[in-house]
């Protein structure tokens, strides 16, 4: 029997371990830029293939609006607007399995939507890279 826990999936931006996520399926998500293959098919049927060399992606962190990790964003992206100094690196791997997604260099993409309610709410923090690798795998 395998096992997936969240508690064991650890997002860590600069040297920061993130935590305070939103609830919901979608806490962290990565997503390529581009798909890693186009097709072309000609007239006649043949058809070939183009090799895209994106390598970027862009994650979302949805955190409660009370998460630590707000500042921490926050601070990045305030660093990116004053002085052009906001990259730094990404790690997200599930301690418990063998997925991995590691990019040298991300920055935010832009600030959060902000809304107030009857209860906490959350920000949603975009962030981008041009190269990330990525290891997909199971969980023990």
């Amino acid at each position: 029997m395998k096992t997936y826990d969240f508690k064991q999936v650890a997002c860590i931006v600069g040297k920061d371990l993130v935590t305070g996520f939103a609830e919901g399926d979608d806490s962290i998500k990565v997503d390529p830029l581009q798909e890693d293959w186009q097709l072309a098919v000609g007239a006649d049927g043949e058809g070939s293939r183009s090799k895209s060399n994106n390598g970027g992606a862009r994650v979302t962190i949805k955190l409660l609006a009370t998460s630590d990790a707000n500042d921490l964003l926050n601070a990045y992206y305030q660093a990116d607007k004053l002085s052009n100094s906001g990259l730094f690196p990404f790690m997200l791997k599930d301690n418990n399995g063998r997925q991995l997604h590691v990019a040298e260099q991300m920055f935010i993409e832009k600030r959060p939507p902000v809304q107030h309610g009857q209860k906490s709410g959350e920000l949603e923090w975009v962030l981008l890279t041009a190269d990330m690798l990525s290891n997909f795998g199971g969980n023990n």
